[in-house]
Formats: structure tokens, sequence, C-alpha cells
């Protein structure tokens, strides 16, 4: 079987950043990592059931998802081999950005030394996987055709 062309993923910003006044920036920070598909505002209900179903189970530390951008990287980077060991289900390199993104907010900002204001998944099974925790069925089909019709423009059938 060959190998899809490109990776979707998903990032939830969480609550931190918009108290810090950061969403924008860390909008702005993903798209110039990735290609972004589409970006939702999450209400409270599905705050709730997304930081409790979501794994990424540290949301004290940045408070729940505020959130979702979802994203499409056509030519995503192999992990290193020091990274495979600690995280082994990150597939893109690219993920990693939130490192640094992360120690920028933390020295731009009052927040908790610990606090996150990014979360993503590992990859794009999981991604497709949490689709539901925050669109209807009907929008997550859309959202599938878009994948796959990004890769067909990219000569994957």
């Amino acid at each position: 079987m060959a190998q899809q062309k490109g990776e979707f993923n998903s990032f939830v910003i969480r609550k931190t950043a918009k108290t810090h006044g950061k969403v924008d920036e860390i909008v702005s920070v993903i798209k110039q990592n990735y290609e972004v598909m589409l970006t939702k505002d999450l209400g409270l209900w599905d705050q709730k059931v997304s930081a409790r179903k979501m794994r990424g189970n540290k949301w004290r530390n940045g408070g729940p998802p505020i959130k979702v951008v979802l994203v499409f990287d056509p030519d995503p980077q192999s992990t290193s081999e020091e990274d495979r060991k600690v995280h082994p289900f990150v597939l893109n390199n690219r993920q990693f950005f939130k490192r640094a993104y992360r120690e920028q907010f933390l020295k731009t900002t009052k927040a908790h030394r610990k606090a996150n204001p990014i979360h993503s998944t590992d990859n794009e099974a999981e991604a497709i996987g949490h689709l539901p925790l925050f669109f209807s069925d009907e929008e997550t089909k859309r959202i599938l055709e878009q994948i796959s019709d990004r890769r067909h423009r990219m000569g994957q059938k």
C-alpha cells in the first residue's frame, strides 16, 4: 500500500492563550508551519467535553481547549530518533514548533511557568478520531472530503 501524501492534524488552543491575548498569535504561528484548513471557537459545552475526552490530561496547565485548528502539511518532516523515543506516535517533526512557542509564550506573558497554551494530536489517525469531539457528522464528512481532495490535487488517488 502506498503511503499517503501529506498529513492532517489538529491543534487546540487553551484558555491560558485567551487569558493572555495570544490566540491570534498562536493561529499565525500555526500558519507559519502548516496549511490551516479550518478554525473553530469552542463553546463552553465543547470545552468541557473535549477536555474530558482528549488525550493530554494536563488541562490544569493551560486550561481547557477554547479553539480547534485543523491543519494539513503537504510535506511532513520525519521526526528524529531521539524524539521518537519520547513521542513515538508523533510522525511529523513540524509539530515540535510548540516547544519554542511555549518558551516564547512564557517569556512574554505572566502565565504560570507550567502553562501550556497549545496542544495537538500526535498524528493524522488521532486527529481524525478527535473530529467528533468538535464537529457534527456532516461537518466531519466535509472535512474528510477536503483532506481527500487536497491529496488528490497533490497527485494522490
